[in-house]
């Protein structure tokens, strides 16, 4: 491990940053970790537009699940949900 972040909850002054951009920001935002390629993976409570965007800010890949209803996901990169019916006609 070479950096960790102790998240202090809503006490934390976030300056108006979301509270998943927030940790992101505070574990990457330091001169080792810019421009190096890493790939940053993250759980669907950290995934959004705002997070891939700073990643990507510091040349680095993102890899995350997402779900369906965060806030700022464009409608095309939601696969439409298939019933149980359609699961089982589709499937070989």
């Amino acid at each position: 491990m070479t950096n960790f972040y102790l998240y202090e909850g809503a006490a934390e002054n976030r300056n108006g940053v979301s509270a998943t951009l927030y940790p992101i920001i505070k574990l990457l935002d330091h001169d080792i970790y810019k421009g190096k390629r890493h790939i940053i993976a993250t759980d669907n409570w950290y995934t959004s537009i705002d997070v891939l965007k700073f990643v990507k800010s510091l040349n680095a890949e993102y890899l995350g699940t997402i779900k369906t209803s965060k806030r700022g996901l464009p409608q095309e990169g939601i696969f439409p949900r298939l019933s149980i019916t359609n699961k089982r006609t589709n499937s070989l």
